[in-house]
């Protein structure tokens, strides 16, 4: 049977510290358009993986799910990036949005 793999950060109790951690799901059938996986996160422990996807839930070999976890994590620190940048844009001029708000409610 074959293994499938997938990397995803783990988060420590200490809020600091992190972790990368593996997890490897063993084939329950093979179909000719994917793989049926165990997967016990899941509701019926069992997950599709697609032979062909460009993403997919786990990977065939540890070098795949290392790439998938690569671009996954950067993708998710640009969202954050971008999220985080807004928020302070927005603290460092609160007063001033808040006032001008305020004004378009009352001409309106």
């Amino acid at each position: 049977m074959k293994k499938f793999y997938r990397y995803d950060i783990s988060l420590l109790s200490d809020q600091f510290s992190v972790n990368i951690k593996l997890s490897e799901f063993k084939e329950i059938s093979e179909t000719k358009m994917g793989y049926w996986i165990e997967n016990t996160r899941h509701g019926s422990g069992k997950m599709w993986i697609s032979k062909t996807s460009r993403k997919r839930y786990a990977y065939p070999t540890l070098k795949e799910a290392k790439i998938s976890f690569i671009r996954r994590t950067e993708r998710r620190y640009a969202i954050l990036n971008s999220q985080m940048v807004k928020c302070r844009m927005a603290l460092e001029n609160v007063d001033e949005l808040v006032d001008k708000k305020r004004i378009n409610s009352l001409i309106s």
